[in-house]
């Protein structure tokens, strides 16, 4: 029997609170297996519906084991899973532009809460970018954001100008 997705993602969470800032946590060995078995996208759309903001950034990053490698195809399932509710669009979009450096202005949808969400304010002019590469060396975030861009791009993802 798989265990809830919930107990998980609170898990991964708790686990987080304790873990010194300086400390390295290794969430891929501590979690991998349970995230594999409830599967990387019901866990993500569960976070998207779920969660918001901050603490949504900060559980995504922890299981970014799981999504690093996700097809653009993948993602875009997870925003038409999450198209009912126009919050949770707004933050699978800006998602899309911070971690996954996906031009969002570009997207095809028929699903009104998405279009709706194009057109406001905070996408209209094409919505967040990643931060650049210096912010994140100060902020000792390793991750080869560039790889999984030119990966995204080559799977036909709009990608931001810039990088790539």
């Amino acid at each position: 029997m798989t265990e809830p997705i919930d107990k998980l993602i609170e898990d991964v969470w708790r686990h987080a609170e304790g873990v010194h800032p300086d400390e390295d946590a290794d969430y891929e060995k501590v979690f991998g297996e349970r995230v594999h078995a409830v599967g990387v996208q019901p866990l993500l759309v569960q976070l998207f519906r779920t969660r918001a903001d901050s603490k949504l950034h900060v559980l995504l990053l922890m299981v970014r084991f799981a999504w690093r490698d996700l097809p653009f195809d993948t993602w875009m399932q997870i925003l038409e899973d999450v198209a009912d509710n126009r919050h949770f669009v707004y933050q699978v979009l800006a998602f899309f532009g911070l971690e996954l450096g996906i031009d969002v202005r570009c997207l095809q949808s028929s699903k009104p809460n998405v279009e709706r969400e194009l057109q406001s304010a905070a996408f209209r002019d094409g919505g967040f970018r990643p931060p650049f590469k210096a912010t994140r060396d100060q902020a000792d975030d390793h991750f080869d954001y560039e790889s999984m861009w030119r990966r995204l791009a080559s799977e036909g993802a709009p990608m931001l100008p810039g990088l790539v």
